[in-house]
């Protein structure tokens, strides 16, 4: 099915008619900035509207964008083009000063160094991506606007390194994406994806969620979102979470002047988690925007897959020998259990416990 087709099923007219309208283009006013520097802006011919649902957001009414992209303003770092949307997820993670931040894919670092002003550079983002070309981008944004709280990585981001396990206050999961929602800048989207590509990247952007829950303290919060508007990619992803973690919690999303509708727990024979209705749908009619999901979790306490065990009881216990660490030998240690390799013999009834 191509996606033409399954918005018609998704979304009414009015989403398809704000879809073929133009998207106005949208800075970003960094702390690094003078505090003339809308007076600046102004007096070259620049007239700007204030975003609310972040206070240094900007809509450019007049004015040529791309010449504000090659000012001495924007090379000074004082300027970041960023969409409207794209602003929301830092703001619904709520950092703050003295937080240890994961951005787990944060090329090209819009919502890296958006983060590092909102903490005004007191604290610590891990900014991570896997894509050498795009970190080469994220490497360039962080120094022009100069966010020296921000720690540049390379890592695969469904394989969280144990030095980084339960140790951030705060997890931003922006995952890749069919890019739906930037269809009014990019409308080729809606011809190029389809289906197929949407599953397949789902089950990438569940093992990168997955990853952040472990990676978040115990009162962590992590931010799910994505530029795309597919059950799929969104509901679906968190609902499976939700299905594995008994320890993590929804959030409501609380972000004044910011107009959404609930994420879907029901259409045509899906049944999904009813928290999920906490979560947030960010269509480009609501708020004049690009299309955008976002959820909030809570991580209660440390995350680790529940023991599963069959009626029949436990005569075994299956691992994953590159998963092996020291809490798992300590609790192979207690037990009579057989142990098996992931190529072993697998016995009728088993339990497993696998730590990410």
């Amino acid at each position: 099915m191509g996606f033409k087709e399954y918005f018609k099923q998704l979304a009414d007219e009015k989403f398809r008619e704000r879809m073929s309208k133009p998207l106005r283009p949208t800075i970003r006013i960094t702390r690094k900035a003078p505090g003339n520097i809308l007076e600046r802006l102004e007096s070259a011919g620049y007239e700007l509207q204030r975003i609310p649902r972040y206070d240094r957001g900007f809509w450019i009414i007049r004015g040529d964008a791309d010449e504000l992209g090659n000012s001495i303003e924007y090379a000074l770092g004082y300027l970041y083009f960023q969409e409207a949307a794209s602003m929301i997820p830092p703001v619904v993670l709520k950092p703050q000063k003295g937080d240890k931040i994961l951005d787990l894919c944060a090329a090209p670092g819009s919502k890296t160094t958006q983060m590092a002003d909102m903490i005004e550079n007191e604290g610590l983002i891990v900014a991570n991506d896997v894509n050498r070309s795009r970190l080469r981008m994220l490497g360039s944004n962080v120094q022009r606007t100069s966010s020296y709280s921000v720690i540049v990585t390379r890592f695969d981001g469904r394989r969280l390194p144990k030095s980084l396990r339960r140790k951030f206050d705060k997890v931003l999961v922006d995952a890749p994406c069919s890019a739906l929602g930037t269809s009014r800048r990019f409308p080729v989207n809606l011809e190029k994806r389809n289906m197929e590509f949407t599953l397949r990247i789902s089950k990438l952007q569940y093992e990168l969620l997955r990853t952040a829950i472990f990676a978040a303290k115990p009162g962590g919060r992590v931010v799910y979102s994505t530029c795309t508007l597919t059950v799929e990619e969104n509901e679906m992803v968190v609902d499976r979470i939700l299905k594995e973690f008994d320890n993590v919690e929804v959030e409501s999303i609380d972000v004044p002047g910011l107009k959404y509708e609930p994420g879907i727990t029901r259409r045509k024979g899906l049944e999904l988690d009813e928290r999920i209705s906490r979560t947030a749908r960010i269509y480009p009619r609501l708020n004049d925007t690009e299309g955008f999901y976002v959820a909030s979790l809570i991580v209660k306490r440390s995350a680790l897959r529940p023991l599963i065990i069959d009626a029949s009881g436990i005569t075994s216990l299956i691992i994953n020998h590159s998963l092996w660490d020291a809490r798992l030998k300590a609790l192979v240690a207690r037990t009579s259990w057989p142990i098996f390799g992931p190529r072993g013999l697998r016995p009728q009834y088993i339990a497993e416990r696998i730590y990410s």
